[in-house]
């Protein structure tokens, strides 16, 4: 019985560390896979508008205009998803810190609680 509770005791923390890890690396994922579709199609864009301005001279389109607000727009989500992956990789770098501290902890706890079990037999 005593294994038993020995086994759950480490399993917990082990199983809370893989879904910590788990969840986090999903929305790290997201933001990683919008981030690099941002980049895709600022790039499209850049590309068209060196190409239209190549094609067509020196002549200013409307489509030109509507293509130079596109490329801000996807500027600005592009330093905002910087931001947003900036953010969650220190957040990351902070839990790994705070999970070691937590395994280590606990890995104490156990060693000092067997150690009194076997002191007691």
């Amino acid at each position: 019985m005593k294994d038993l509770f020995t086994g759950i005791l480490i399993a917990a923390p082990t199983t809370a560390v893989i879904l910590l890890f788990a969840l986090s690396g999903k929305n790290e994922v997201m933001t990683s896979q919008e981030r690099h579709h941002v980049d895709q199609q600022l790039a499209a864009e850049l590309f068209d508008r060196q190409f239209d301005a190549a094609w067509a001279g020196s002549k200013l389109s409307p489509d030109q205009e509507n293509r130079s607000r596109r490329i801000k727009k996807l500027e600005e989500r592009k330093k905002e998803f910087d931001e947003i992956f900036n953010q969650q990789f220190a957040k990351s770098q902070t839990d790994v810190l705070e999970l070691r501290a937590a395994i280590q902890n606990h890995e104490q706890k156990i060693s000092s609680d067997h150690d009194i079990q076997s002191s007691k037999r």
